[in-house]
């Protein structure tokens, strides 16, 4: 599509995004364009049709519908602005549309309606001093390392001093016996400032270092307070990057960029009193270039967030990739869709490429201008330094000190200058994991949570629930199961089945309606409590990249050897793990990958097993052996399900039907409930698929004599 969309000379193109609703409301095609300056929306022949001032917004606002969603924007004069629609499938791209714009506008809010989590990206403290925090517990070290450097600045004020002093009382004024006290004092001076720098840098690399590991031990602990519903909205690639990527960033400013800031700060302040003090007329001409370079900084600062913000972007959307695409490896060669992913990722790296040039462009605007300007001072000063010596106005020492000075002057501010990128980079980091750690599960225990000796009573009260709003998945939803009693869950895909157990699991809430366990709310059981009671075999088991022993011993980590194995025998595992070569610690592979999908399901089984859970739910657990194996499985299950209430997932009719009650979903609703006997009496929808699964007529094959 192309659009012209007349930018000014100050005015670039931060991202645009593709929304398959066109500006008429119906499908087709518009666009979201997002500059430095403006949003601007183009309709499917690129006409430019709003352009809103960046300035002009006060907030951003995603509002979902029933069939589409749509980014609204909240003006300062308080007006209403519906910028673009979109249907759900592109809700990831638009919320990162709103978080851009968020950025470049810097409104500092962003609020959405959609079921999940949300960053909050209004802050109490800045970013940076967010993670200061962390070196609290380090201050001591912190305050050491710091101080050495200081205390080297200090030391390293000396040598132009006494350069002064060899030049013009010692070498022009033939004071042959001071000449090695001045030597002596200039190598006892820079031996200190070594040791000095040493100190300094291992005591914040230290720092640093624990600070690391305390910011990622703390943002793994707090994205492990979310439920697995953090991840409709935000992909694993992203919490990945923010737990490693960012926090190295961090580590970076914590390490140098703080002292280094400080440093620089200390040495202009006491530079500049040095060189004010040896000639005011010199030092004027040296800090000449000091308001054009606090205006060039001031400027690419202004410029630098969403430039780093959206690189950072692009960054992540290559590891989200990398994340979705490597563990399904298997899938990839099967479907020989290795040149399609190549190109996808080229499609990502290529887009990293871009917003890496968008940020080079940016530097190369601002530090090579502010170099030529320090350059031009430094020659400036030669010159008049070199009259004034010939004038015979100020002697050759004091030129010389002053240009030993003048280099510790401008170093500085070439450092500050330096840092800018870095510390943009660093504070764009850090306000990435502030906004993850300021968030707050939607999930959570309440004040009056209680912990409950489960006897697995369940009861569904007209239980609603949809992933996103007004997409309902469950409608209306009203059973009952007795401590103790077995329970099939069946119906076509899609018909809501794991989700049930999803609820019951807490993975999320209910939209309407309540589940109730011994006739306690699950919202006030405490989740931890309710967790450990309820056990889980999932159609698509997940194993740890460890052996087969601490696999299943995950389930009860302080289990002992012999528990282990009792329920690998109970699991029909324990066989399968005696002909491995390496028996209990054969390592499984990451998800399990070095296992059989059979051996998988029962590592996963004998795990829940061992955890001796009050209820247990089987989603598809048979589904990867055979029906010898499913036999005996079934079998064993019978016997620790015994006391226990049991539910029961399957597609396979025959793993359910001498369960106690059958309850029958399609679409979303409970259409039959009984047993196996009744329901086929009915002649219902359960009855539709016992047929289809079991009797259909045989092929007849004629045999020749």
């Amino acid at each position: 599509m192309e659009v012209n969309l007349d930018l000014s000379d100050d005015e670039s193109i931060i991202a645009r995004f593709e929304s398959d609703i066109g500006v008429d409301g119906r499908y087709g095609v518009s666009q979201l364009i997002i500059t430095n300056k403006r949003c601007i929306v183009c309709d499917d022949r690129g006409r430019i049709v709003n352009s809103i001032d960046l300035s002009s917004i006060s907030s951003v606002n995603i509002v979902d519908y029933v069939g589409n969603s749509e980014l609204k924007l909240i003006l300062k004069d308080g007006r209403a602005m519906h910028l673009i629609r979109f249907t759900k499938s592109l809700r990831r791209e638009f919320n990162e549309a709103a978080n851009l714009i968020e950025n470049a506008s810097s409104t500092r809010a962003i609020i959405s309606n959609q079921r999940g989590e949300q960053e909050r990206t209004s802050f109490k403290m800045t970013p940076l001093l967010f993670v200061l925090r962390f070196a609290l517990p380090y201050k001591l070290a912190l305050i050491l390392g710091i101080a050495s450097g200081i205390a080297s600045i200090f030391l390293g004020l000396l040598p132009p001093y006494y350069l002064r002093i060899l030049i013009d009382d010692v070498i022009l004024g033939q004071r042959r016996e001071q000449l090695i006290v001045i030597i002596v004092i200039i190598v006892v001076t820079q031996a200190l400032s070594s040791m000095l720098g040493a100190v300094r840098s291992y005591t914040l690399s230290y720092v640093s270092l624990k600070v690391m590991y305390s910011i990622r031990v703390n943002l793994f602990k707090h994205i492990m307070r979310f439920q697995p519903n953090i991840l409709d909205t935000y992909e694993s690639g992203r919490l990945i990057s923010r737990i490693t990527d960012d926090a190295s960033r961090v580590n970076w400013f914590l390490s140098w960029g703080l002292e280094q800031l400080l440093r620089s700060i200390i040495s202009l302040a006491s530079v500049a009193t040095m060189i004010f003090a040896l000639d005011p007329r010199l030092a004027m001409i040296a800090s000449a270039p000091l308001p054009l370079l606090i205006l060039g900084v001031s400027m690419f600062s202004r410029k630098a967030r969403w430039v780093y913000h959206y690189e950072w972007r692009r960054s992540t959307d290559v590891s989200a990739l990398l994340v979705d695409v490597i563990p399904g490896f298997t899938v990839v060669k099967a479907y020989c869709m290795e040149g399609y992913e190549e190109d996808r990722l080229k499609t990502k790296l290529n887009e990293v490429v871009k917003a890496g040039l968008k940020s080079t462009i940016l530097n190369l605007k601002f530090f090579p201008m502010l170099g030529f300007a320090i350059s031009s001072a430094t020659a400036i000063i030669w010159w008049v330094g070199g009259l004034e010596v010939l004038g015979g106005r100020i002697t050759l020492g004091v030129l010389s000190a002053f240009i030993s000075y003048v280099s510790q002057f401008y170093g500085p501010i070439q450092t500050l200058i330096s840092m800018v990128e870095p510390m943009k980079r660093a504070s764009t980091a850090a306000e990435r994991i502030q906004s993850l750690m300021s968030m707050e599960p939607s999930i959570k225990d309440s004040p009056k949570s209680i912990d409950l000796d489960i006897r697995g009573w369940i009861k569904f009260e007209n239980v609603w629930f949809g992933y996103t709003p007004y997409t309902n998945v469950l409608k209306n939803i009203n059973f009952e199961i007795k401590p103790g009693e077995k329970v099939g869950i069946v119906g076509p895909t899609g018909s809501g089945k794991t989700t049930i157990t999803k609820l019951l699991l807490r993975f999320y809430d209910v939209s309407r309606g309540r589940i109730l366990l011994d006739g306690v709310d699950i919202r006030d059981i405490r989740i931890e409590s309710l967790r450990r009671q309820i056990g889980i075999v999932s159609q698509d088991p997940r194993l740890f990249n460890d052996s087969i022993f601490n696999n299943i011993r995950y389930g009860k980590p302080d289990a002992t050897p012999e528990e282990v194995m009792a329920a690998a025998k109970i699991a029909l595992a324990h066989d399968f793990i005696l002909e491995k070569p390496l028996r209990y610690d054969t390592p499984c592979g990451e998800g399990g990958g070095m296992l059989s999908g059979g051996e998988r399901q029962r590592i996963a089984i004998a795990r829940t097993v061992i955890s001796d859970p009050k209820i247990l739910i089987l989603d598809e657990a048979t589904s990867s052996v055979d029906t010898i194996t499913e036999d005996g499985i079934k079998k064993a299950l019978d016997n620790i399900a015994r006391g226990r209430t049991t539910i029961i997932i399957a597609h396979r009719l025959s793993t359910v039907k001498d369960v106690d009650k059958l309850i029958v979903l399609d679409k979303g609703e409970i259409v039959e409930i009984g047993t196996h006997e009744e329901l086929l009496a009915k002649n219902g929808l359960y009855a539709k698929l016992w047929n289809t699964q079991f009797q259909e007529k045989p092929i007849e094959t004629p045999v020749n004599p």
